[in-house]
């Protein structure tokens, strides 16, 4: 039996055992792989219980005994990488190679996140009367409930259990119920790391709005973490007002990907292979807006061609295939609906990649379109598909105009070959996460902050840390 089978065997049959049954598809044919406890809403009190258990256990441990727990969870992701890989594959479509991308991604992020747990910092201060003294101190939020989307299986539960672990929390995960094995995987690696059961659980469900509605309303429950669009995002931020909830929200982004001369051409097409394309460009942090000086439009668009005519779309788990298909037949055709209007709208076709041959009608070859205008869907929405839609700028004003011209502040790329010029550049754009010469931008030390309808809250870096904790300040007379 293979790794990734004998794996999959373990996450079935270490789930707690319920009344219902879901389904994970093959994101190659459709067909059922894998069956996993269906948890009900009326369970829900039960999980909370039980995870307010585990973090008392858990805040009984040094910090140094957690923060070995979180070092070890790390450690047995990379070492595991190869039987891991293989199921986020299967059930997300991904090609190996950015499934071991993520796997190591969300390794690291248990590591750096356990270093941090040594050190979750507070203050002593004098206070504003002679001989007091203020202390203040971050205590642990609480259980928090994360609810987590289909791109990012593991990574993005990765993200939201080690920084709560760290600050000393518990959490519950709400998976995609298109993709919970991933999180299953995380839940798995801290029990063999011997962190106590319940600190991290899982709760697969076929009613993700109830139990995530149920969850809201918990009075043990202080705090909500979501990753997702923006329209899921403006619902659960009303419903956590409504019980008073803290709401750290990451939602949809619409990058812009800017190049700014001829020099910055080559690294330009090279950071943007692999930032549109991880994940078959279904990533909130991915380029949607490629806008290029027109003084070197024609050589951008030719070596953009020569790189996207070679790419072959195929099934995730053929190391011949650079793509896999997108997480369903309904997304690939809206990928294939938005270049028709675009088209119609008087963009042109540059080139297209490699098409499947055969499988799901999931599978989207890439698309490089020139001549995109602001007006068109392809510039204004996220495309979530490796879609290239190239608009042309022939000034800096121009350029900052176009690429600020949305709702969305997440993420936004600069390539120049004049560091003062392109740093100008950088310091007006409106997102909160932006790369220089870089696309490797999503780091365990970095903060990582949605500006406008992008979310609310910190993730990653000390200061996201910081947010899983609650702040008590006590004066002392001395």
């Amino acid at each position: 039996m293979s790794e990734h089978v004998a794996l999959i065997e373990h996450l079935v049959a270490m789930h707690r055992p319920t009344t219902r049954c879901l389904d994970v598809l093959d994101s190659r044919d459709g067909t059922v792989f894998a069956r996993v406890g269906d948890v009900a809403v009326d369970e829900v009190d039960q999980y909370v219980l039980r995870a307010s258990r585990a973090m008392s256990e858990w805040g009984e441990l040094t910090v140094h005994a957690r923060a070995n727990v979180l070092r070890a969870v790390g450690d047995f992701l990379e070492e595991h990488v190869e039987a891991i890989a293989p199921i986020l594959t299967l059930e997300n479509g991904k090609v190996l190679d950015h499934a071991r991308w993520e796997v190591l991604n969300g390794a690291e992020i248990f590591r750096w996140m356990g270093e941090q747990a040594r050190a979750v910092r507070g203050s002593v201060r004098h206070g504003a009367a002679p001989g007091q003294r203020v202390d203040v101190d971050r205590r642990p939020a609480g259980v928090v409930l994360a609810v987590t989307p289909w791109n990012f299986s593991l990574s993005l539960v990765a993200r939201k259990v080690a920084t709560g672990l760290a600050a000393g929390c518990a959490v519950v995960v709400k998976p995609s119920e298109i993709t919970p094995l991933g999180a299953l995987v995380i839940e798995h690696a801290l029990l063999e790391c011997g962190a106590p059961r319940d600190l991290c659980a899982v709760v697969p469900t076929s009613e993700p709005a109830e139990l995530v509605e149920r969850m809201l309303a918990h009075p043990d429950v202080p705090m909500l973490t979501f990753t997702g669009s923006t329209v899921v995002g403006r619902h659960l931020s009303e419903l956590a007002a409504r019980h008073l909830k803290i709401a750290h929200l990451e939602l949809g982004g619409n990058a812009p990907f800017i190049v700014l001369d001829a020099d910055a051409v080559d690294a330009a097409i090279d950071g943007l292979m692999f930032a549109k394309l991880l994940n078959s460009g279904q990533t909130c942090t991915a380029p949607n807006r490629v806008l290029v000086h027109e003084s070197c439009a024609d050589l951008f668009l030719d070596r953009l061609a020569g790189q996207v005519t070679r790419l072959r779309t195929g099934d995730g788990t053929d190391p011949r295939s650079d793509l896999g298909p997108l997480i369903s037949g309904a997304a690939a055709e809206r990928a294939r609906a938005r270049v028709r209007e675009a088209e119609a709208q008087g963009a042109r076709v540059v080139c297209r990649g490699v098409a499947a041959d055969g499988g799901t009608d999931a599978f989207f070859e890439p698309v490089v379109l020139d001549g995109v205008e602001p007006g068109m869907a392809v510039y204004a929405e996220e495309n979530f598909a490796p879609i290239f839609p190239v608009t042309t700028f022939s000034t800096v004003g121009e350029c900052l105009e176009l690429a600020n011209r949305t709702r969305a502040g997440l993420a936004a790329y600069v390539y120049g070959s004049v560091p003062t010029e392109s740093a100008a550049v950088v310091d007006r754009l409106d997102f909160g996460l932006v790369g220089h010469n870089d696309v490797r931008i999503v780091q365990p030390s970095v903060p990582f902050s949605g500006w406008k309808e992008s979310g609310h809250g910190i993730e990653l870096g000390e200061l996201g840390l910081a947010e899983y904790t609650a702040v008590r300040s006590t004066v002392h007379r001395v």
